[in-house]
């Protein structure tokens, strides 16, 4: 609102320069004609004397000639016409510049006032006191003296003396907001003012243009901005806590770890990781949608899949997310409203060194030293709005020590960049995954968000952006079961110890 009302001053003092150049250009017109009009009668006497010889013979020799007093009347006729323009135009300048100033200035919609360096009111608008009679009490008055007059607080008067000394100080524009509580309603108003400076020539003092905006509404929405803006936050920490703890995120199968960057405040996507039955699951998927409507969705689908695992024992990711999708339509139909929203998923699960993986619209990728192959999945989401409910397909495989997984959502690979205004593709994201072939897990997720962010540059991120990596380390997984064995028997041994103790005692 205080954009648009700063604009509209702005059209028009656009406009009123533009009728100015108007009346300019017609002044400008008409002393052209006026000196026209005296170099043509200068010039037709300058031809008459020398045709004459002298102008006393002229004289003497037309003194009769009915055509020499007609050409001495027309003379006349346009120096005068010449004289007069020259007032006349001035004149009438004047008054329609007087005219328009005062017209822009009394139809701004906003409160204005002209002070003197010490601050006393030299002008106001209609706008700040509608009585016409008042606003001529309010000249050489300052605001101390009108809101003593008035029976008000001094506060605000305060406020504008020490706003406007730093504008005369500094000598730029102040602009500050002025609140007013209504002890009727208990409502209250807000106001944005601003003071400019105006130097005056060698021999005119400076002055000082206030101003004020009615920005009540933008405030108000603003405060119901920020509680919502509070409840958003609120609510990514219950998001976050549903999401897996990244430092363990690598326990059973090796080293795993994830970029997670939400477009909004709430995300769409969500990454999963499931531990049961001697199998680790793990998941990244993209729900329709992005900010509080993909996070609902995020949260639906979180217990959905730990509903096919918890309750149902389901153990193959083709099964998981043929029951997930059966389990997501009976909840979102319910009714007469059908939605047909939906997630994109990659799932996969390992076990025994192997793993088994089952796609719905996503792939997964397998990095081999820095051989890298996609492994695509069912080419259809999880969603109601299929015809034709196709069962999902799986794939399994050999794992190979050092063998990395990766998952992510197509936010990845759709982000535009700044400098070239295309996407960052796969091609690139492949690219850049093998420069990094030899760097741990950590290393490589920082250098793959460095690049991206990049690339992206200053242009806004267009969706939700989750990249997970899972690298299989035998070696690591064996050193973390034997640590764990070991501290599970020197517990055991502290126990036993514990009890002797306390059978003696």
């Amino acid at each position: 609102m205080v954009e648009k009302t700063k604009l509209l001053i702005g059209e028009l003092y656009k406009s009123c320069q533009e009728y100015l150049k108007t009346i300019d250009s017609q002044t400008i017109r008409t002393q052209r004609m006026a000196v026209f009009s005296i170099l043509f009668v200068v010039a037709m006497s300058l031809a008459t004397w020398v045709q004459s010889g002298s102008w006393l013979a002229m004289v003497h020799r037309h003194n009769s000639d009915f055509a020499f007093i007609i050409a001495d009347t027309f003379s006349l006729i346009m120096i005068s016409y010449a004289i007069w323009s020259f007032f006349h135009f001035s004149k009438t300048r004047n008054n329609r510049l007087a005219k328009s100033h005062r017209v822009l200035v009394e139809g701004l919609p906003v409160e204005l006032a002209v002070f003197t360096e010490d601050h006393r009111y030299v002008y106001c608008n209609k706008a700040l006191e509608p009585d016409s009679s008042a606003r001529l009490n309010m000249v050489g008055k300052d605001d101390f003296e009108i809101l003593s007059g008035q029976r008000k607080e001094l506060d605000k008067a305060l406020i504008r003396r020490k706003n406007f000394l730093k504008c005369i100080s500094l000598g730029k524009s102040i602009e500050w907001l002025e609140s007013s509580g209504h002890i009727d309603d208990s409502s209250s108003t807000h106001k944005l003012n601003h003071y400019e400076l105006v130097p005056g020539s060698s021999d005119e003092q400076n002055l000082v243009i206030g101003y004020g905006i009615d920005v009540t509404d933008f405030v108000k929405m603003n405060q119901k901005g920020n509680d919502l803006t509070a409840n958003l936050r609120y609510a990514k920490n219950i998001q976050k806590a549903i999401l897996p703890d990244k430092d363990g995120l690598g326990d059973a199968v090796g080293e795993a770890g994830v970029i997670y960057l939400p477009k909004d405040i709430l995300s769409g996507d969500f990454y999963w990781k499931r531990q049961k039955y001697g199998r680790v699951f793990y998941a990244v998927a993209d729900c329709t949608g992005h900010g509080i409507s993909g996070a609902l969705l995020t949260v639906l689908f979180t217990q959905t899949l730990n509903q096919c695992i918890d309750e149902f024992g389901l153990l193959e990711p083709a099964e998981i997310l043929d029951k997930c999708r059966a389990l997501v339509m009976d909840v979102l139909n319910k009714g007469t409203n059908q939605v047909t929203d939906g997630m994109d998923v990659s799932l996969c699960c390992f076990y025994e060194g192997k793993i088994s993986f089952s796609g719905a619209n996503r792939p997964i990728w397998l990095m081999r030293g820095e051989e890298i192959k996609e492994l695509n999945g069912s080419r259809f989401p999880i969603g109601t709005h299929m015809e034709t409910q196709q069962p999902f397909e799986q794939i399994e495989f050999v794992l190979r020590p050092q063998d990395k997984i990766y998952m992510f959502s197509d936010g990845v690979t759709d982000q535009f960049g700044q400098e070239t205004q295309k996407k960052f593709t796969k091609n690139r994201l492949r690219a850049t995954l093998q420069k990094t072939a030899n760097s741990n897990t950590t290393n490589r997720l920082l250098e793959i968000e460095r690049v991206f962010k990049e690339w992206q540059g200053t242009l806004e991120q267009l969706d939700d952006v989750t990249f997970m990596e899972i690298c299989y380390l035998p070696a690591l997984i064996k050193k973390q079961r034997n640590d764990f064995m070991n501290k599970t028997k020197e517990a055991g041994k502290q126990l036993k110890e514990l009890s002797k103790d306390e059978f003696l005692n």
